[in-house]
């Protein structure tokens, strides 16, 4: 795309977001990252890489270190670099150069009367948790991505087993990663805090899972009174706000991670803890569900394997689900956030990464289950990938086992149809019906759509351009006329002139109608064909049954009261007529004519896409047509 389409692409988001449309940020966000792609030079790539971000990171931690943030959000009136210099104890100068670059990256803001204010950002980043985060971040995280280079070469650009990688060379241990992390207190901590931090960046599973039709439908007590299982749920962030959205559950609330988790759980009355070991088999018998929130992405395909089945023996057949929160990485349009988190599991856990949907698809068969649904959390329209997979899983012998939603060979397949149904209830949601979409296009496209008076229309039109951007390019849908969503241009400010405002309205009409052209060409060709056959059907026809001189003399209705008088004329005529059906749509019949004005018509028109044709042979069989050189044609010498 040019950075006009993603401008434009960014302002139909725009409203989308202003409409509160689900996924409109980070279609923005995806937006914004290709908009810089198609701007950067590599050089300024290259400077951003590795030494904006790569600072940044670094006087991030310092900051963390030294509650630079806190002193901040304290200060609500603002504070200038000496009294912060007192507050966190680095020199005046210093301070002031890590500040700058701060501002720079608005993470903080300054004013002259006040010195440096606190942001909406900042304030986040000084809580316990985002501080411990960009500790464990910069502390561990950075450190074993720096030693990519060394250690892949060193390891033979192999891929690592789950003792072997970046992470156990860069720190000099043999530990796999959880057990370091374990034999290290302090990054424990900060580790659970960054994967309470990065959960809270997503949207919670109940939200876009059927919870009521799927688990609360069918609750049975007497097969036991566990009614969700949170398995390596952690301190329980997940399963509190669960229970929070769904206050009255049918039966028990459980909560399963280590001991050494589990101890730091505050007491919650709304779920039990519990320390368990998911490589063992699971205590917790016929539970209605079994929630694995980012759980298989941090093992080997191996290690996967054993967990699900670890969790085999405590499903009733038919009635106990297993429910993964997994990322489902696309390949034909991978995101940044999805592939990330790709790397983070090759930078620590090794054997660890992040799954297609065919991938999944092999470790839930092998551990002796199926994959009877995938549910998608509806964040980014693009083209692309949806992180965030929820499967249900049942056992493989089980044949009277509902499937809702259906089975597909291809997790994606299913998840692009999931999107097409998404359209359609957006649709009727908003009371336009799924016949609607392109009336409803065309009839937005009437004028272009401020800002500020973004109407119904224009919203739904926003929201069905964003979900279907994708769709359209794999060529699931069509789009019939692309969405104009810029904003109405003040000319006179801008002091454009009258003719390069004439100048760009006829430019986008003829891009928008080649654009259509291109989009349909299938569709136009069969028109074409098909009106160029029927033509040729009534011209063979008639040539057929009208070959005498009787018959060419015969007068015909609706005026035309003349024929060819002789075989010449009757021949430059029916010349004409074939080269009308071979080449009409370039005027080619009209030249042989000599009807010079007529032919010129027909080139530019393109013979209105056949229907010409059909028009010369009609009038051939009523009457005299071309009027050929040296031949009369038409009533009284009249020529067409």
């Amino acid at each position: 795309m040019t950075s006009s389409e993603i401008l434009e692409r960014m302002q139909a988001a725009s409203v989308a977001l202003e409409n509160n449309e689900t996924g409109a940020r980070e279609a923005l966000l995806d937006l914004n990252r290709q908009l810089l792609a198609e701007l950067e030079t590599p050089t300024e790539f290259l400077q951003r890489l590795y030494f904006a971000t790569a600072s940044l990171s670094g006087i991030l931690e310092i900051a963390a270190r030294k509650n630079v943030f806190r002193f901040l959000e304290e200060a609500r009136d603002g504070v200038s670099t000496e009294a912060l210099s007192e507050m966190t104890g680095i020199e005046t100068p210093l301070l002031g150069r890590f500040m700058r670059y701060f501002a720079a990256h608005k993470v903080v803001r300054f004013s002259k009367s006040n010195g440096w204010h606190a942001t909406d950002l900042s304030n986040v980043l000084s809580t316990d948790r985002y501080r411990q985060s960009i500790l464990f971040c910069h502390g561990a995280a950075s450190r074993s991505f720096r030693n990519f280079p060394e250690h892949f070469d060193k390891a033979g650009y192999k891929a690592p087993g789950l003792t072997d990688g970046p992470y156990q060379s860069c720190f000099n241990s043999s530990l796999p990663f959880f057990d370091w992390l374990a034999a290290n207190p302090p990054f424990v901590d900060w580790f659970a805090s960054f994967m309470s931090v990065y959960r809270a960046g997503n949207l919670d599973w109940w939200t876009f899972y059927p919870v009521a039709e799927r688990l609360v439908d069918g609750f049975n007590k007497d097969s036991g009174d566990a009614f969700l299982v949170d398995v390596g749920g952690g301190r329980g962030h997940d399963l509190g706000a669960f229970a929070g959205a769904h206050p009255t559950p049918p039966g028990r609330l459980i909560l399963q991670d280590q001991p050494e988790v589990i101890a730091t759980v505050q007491q919650d009355a709304r779920f039990e803890s519990q320390s368990h070991d998911f490589y063992t088999p699971q205590p917790i018998k016929y539970a209605r569900a079994y929630v694995l929130h980012s759980i298989l992405h941090d093992w080997s395909d191996e290690n996967g394997v054993k967990i699900l089945q670890n969790l085999k023996p405590a499903l009733k057949p038919g009635y106990s689900r297993v429910l993964l929160n997994e990322i489902v990485l696309s390949e034909e349009g991978p995101s940044v956030p999805a592939t990330a988190m790709d790397m983070m599991m090759l930078g620590h856990l090794g054997a660890s990464r992040e799954r297609t949907g065919e991938e999944w698809q092999g470790i839930v068969t092998k551990a002796g289950l199926r994959i009877v649904n995938v549910v998608f959390e509806e964040k980014q329209q693009r083209e692309d990938e949806k992180a965030h997979a929820e499967a249900d899983l049942i056992f493989t012998n089980l044949n009277a086992v509902t499937v809702n939603g259906g089975e597909s060979e291809r997790t994606r397949a299913m998840s692009e149809q999931l999107l097409v149904d998404a359209i359609n209830d957006t649709f009727s949601s908003k009371g336009v019906g799924q016949s609607s979409i392109c009336a409803t296009t065309r009839m937005t496209n009437k004028g272009d759509v401020t800002r500020s008076g973004a109407v119904e229309d224009a919203a739904i039109l926003a929201s069905w351009h964003t979900m279907m951007s994708s769709l359209a390019n794999k060529g699931r849908v069509h789009l019939h006329q692309r969405p104009n969503l810029s904003r109405k241009m003040d000319y006179t400010t801008e002091n454009i002139t009258a003719a390069d405002k004439i100048g760009r309205i006829v430019g986008r009409r003829v891009k928008n109608g080649v654009s259509t052209a291109v989009r349909h060409w299938k569709l136009i060709l069969f028109c074409y064909i098909s009106i160029n056959l029927l033509g040729s059907f009534i011209f063979w026809h008639t040539i057929s049954n009208a070959v005498d001189e009787s018959q060419r003399l015969e007068p015909r209705w609706g005026g035309f009261n003349e024929r060819p008088m002789t075989d010449k004329c009757y021949g430059q005529e029916r010349t004409a007529m074939i080269l009308s059906l071979l080449f009409g749509f370039l005027g080619v019949d009209q030249f042989y004519a000599q009807h010079w004005a007529l032919a010129a018509f027909k080139l530019v028109t393109l013979g209105g896409m056949g229907t010409w044709a059909l028009v010369d042979h009609f009038l051939w069989i009523v009457g005299g047509v071309y009027g050929t050189p040296g031949c009369p044609g038409g009533s009284g010498g009249w020529q067409y």
